[in-house]
């Protein structure tokens, strides 16, 4: 029996440095650029704990800021607009056959 496995169509690594407004910028022009297929944006989001900043120190702030753009009202109407779905790994493979070996922070699956 031949083994087949997923793949990704896009990859994003998400956004560098940069004030939180033009965090958002980024992370907006990457989801209004989206290509149909499976992508993946990179994100490692946070609260505002005080263990989260003592673990990563002061790179917790991107983190919570990127928290932030992605459940701010804006954000969420591109993605519901580009009728963008926020899916799991498990998800595609439970629609699919394969068998698939990596673990991921974020997919989004964005279908034309």
């Amino acid at each position: 029996m031949q083994q087949r496995f997923l793949a990704l169509d896009h990859l994003s690594a998400g956004t560098g440095g940069g004030i939180h407004e033009e965090r958002r910028a980024a992370y907006q022009e990457i989801l209004r650029d989206l290509k149909p297929g499976v992508n993946q944006i990179t994100l490692h989001l946070s609260g505002d704990e005080k263990e989260i900043w003592t673990i990563i120190g002061p790179d917790a702030a991107y983190r919570r800021g990127d928290f932030l753009i992605f459940t701010e009202t804006e954000t969420r109407q591109i993605i519901k607009q580009r009728r963008i779905e926020l899916i799991r790994w498990r998800d595609l493979v439970r629609s699919s056959s394969v068998s698939i070996f990596f673990y991921v922070i974020a997919t989004i699956y964005y279908r034309k």
